[in-house]
């Protein structure tokens, strides 16, 4: 067996510690330890898309990290509140697909699935569309050369919203992985928000004339917006779930499967940068 220094342990655990004390949302506690292969699940679905696509395959142990193992002998399906069954395809990779879905807000779904005789099963209930009023462009006041996003939307009142945000420019996602754009209105419920986000953040000093930015609001439940944030926060290994396993994010999914399934509704709005 593999022995693992006890120091480097202490300080990851450390930093972890750390990270997790200065977030400025509630302290959610995480088990960070050695774990056999679990079964991953990840999959969406959006009032954008007609289609679902979930990725199955088993996790691994963080400390002796290996590829990544597929699960190709799933049997998957999604169900939703108006009594269609929709039967997803396998494509041998461990990606299993599904079209013709009409995904509203208010709608709830089911995906429910089987893997080496073992049932897993996990619902969502779309939230209500938030709107985005409008975005614009311009410089920070504080830094003349930089500028940044400014993001106008209307909180409902009297619901407690997640929210996650892209950034797309010129069709590129700039915050991909696991740098996630995570807000509560935990502030300002039902009111108008303005939500800035600069440039620097993407490791860019400025949009340029011309570019093309598109920002996504995603609308999510409160235990996809823990799962986010803790995976924000403990991680910038990219997408933790493509790899190893530290810890055990809050999810929706039944027999201790890892990962997430998820109704989310999405807004967009597009500006070209003058």
């Amino acid at each position: 067996m593999k022995k693992i220094k006890i120091f480097p342990v202490l300080v990851l655990l450390s930093l972890i510690s750390c990270a997790l004390m200065i977030s400025c949302e509630d302290v959610i506690n995480v088990a960070l330890k050695d774990a056999s292969p679990r079964l991953v699940i990840e999959g969406k679905i959006t009032n954008l898309s007609d289609s679902l696509k979930v990725m199955l395959h088993k996790s691994t142990d963080y400390f002796t990290p290996k590829d990544i193992v597929s699960v190709t002998n799933g049997t998957v399906s999604l169900s939703d509140s108006k009594g269609n069954i929709y039967l997803l395809s396998n494509n041998q990779n461990g990606i299993y697909t599904t079209a013709n879905i009409h995904a509203l807000p208010g709608d709830i779904f089911t995906l429910d699935l089987t893997v080496d005789g073992i049932g897993y099963s996990a619902g969502s209930v779309m939230p209500g569309i938030v709107n985005i009023d409008t975005i614009t462009v311009d410089n920070r006041p504080d830094r003349k050369k930089e500028n940044r996003i400014n993001i106008y939307a209307k909180d409902p009142a009297g619901i407690a919203n997640y929210y996650q945000i892209k950034v797309f420019k010129n069709d590129t996602l700039l915050n991909n992985n696991n740098h996630y754009i995570l807000y509560s209105d935990k502030f300002y419920d039902g009111k108008s928000i303005i939500i800035t986000i600069n440039a620097r953040r993407f490791d860019l000093p400025r949009f340029e004339p011309k570019d093309r930015i598109k920002v996504q609001l995603f609308n999510i439940d409160k235990t996809m917006y823990d799962y986010y944030q803790i995976l924000h926060d403990i991680t910038d290994e990219g997408n933790l779930l493509s790899a190893s396993t530290p810890s055990n994010p809050p999810n929706n999914l039944s027999n201790g499967a890892l990962g997430y399934f998820a109704a989310m509704s999405v807004s967009e709005k597009s500006i070209t940068v003058k």
